[in-house]
């Protein structure tokens, strides 16, 4: 039986109010590996399966495109993408009593937003910078832009 506080849950969670993680993941060719595990979170009583319960989650390009060969049926999944931003979204199917989650490369779980709403985040994967090898502030160590040329 899932029965918690939200006051209690959120001494358990990580709340993300910037809505955006920079992971630092290891880019090779431009690629990396990633595994998400998305979640109800229920505090100090744990974490509930998402889809079991209802609930649903996305993971898309930024500018809004499927990533290819991603599913979001299941709750745990390890794939290859291209090193760059990223965005997650989620509902969990209790509603308002349990917020959804996720959790990158067994981290611990990230709640994007408050009970009974959908939770969006953006993901960055590798080192973010200025690409282009002309520009004054180029970073060669860069794996993807993130629009500071």
């Amino acid at each position: 039986m899932k029965k918690s506080l939200f006051i209690i849950t959120l001494l358990f969670i990580s709340i993300d109010l910037l809505g955006q993680q920079i992971i630092n993941s290891n880019c090779t060719d431009g690629n990396t590996t990633v595994s998400i595990s998305v979640r109800e979170i229920g505090g100090w009583s744990g974490t509930f399966p998402l889809i079991y319960y209802g609930g649903w989650w996305n993971f898309t390009t930024l500018s809004g495109l499927s990533v290819e060969g991603f599913e979001t049926n299941t709750d745990d999944i390890t794939f290859n993408l291209p090193c760059g931003c990223y965005e997650i979204s989620g509902f969990s199917g209790s509603g308002p009593s349990y917020p959804f989650g996720y959790s990158i490369n067994g981290a611990d779980y990230v709640v994007p937003a408050v009970v009974g709403q959908v939770g969006t985040d953006t993901l960055c994967f590798g080192t973010p910078g200025c690409i282009d090898n002309l520009a004054y502030n180029f970073n060669p160590e860069a794996n993807f832009d993130d629009g500071s040329c």
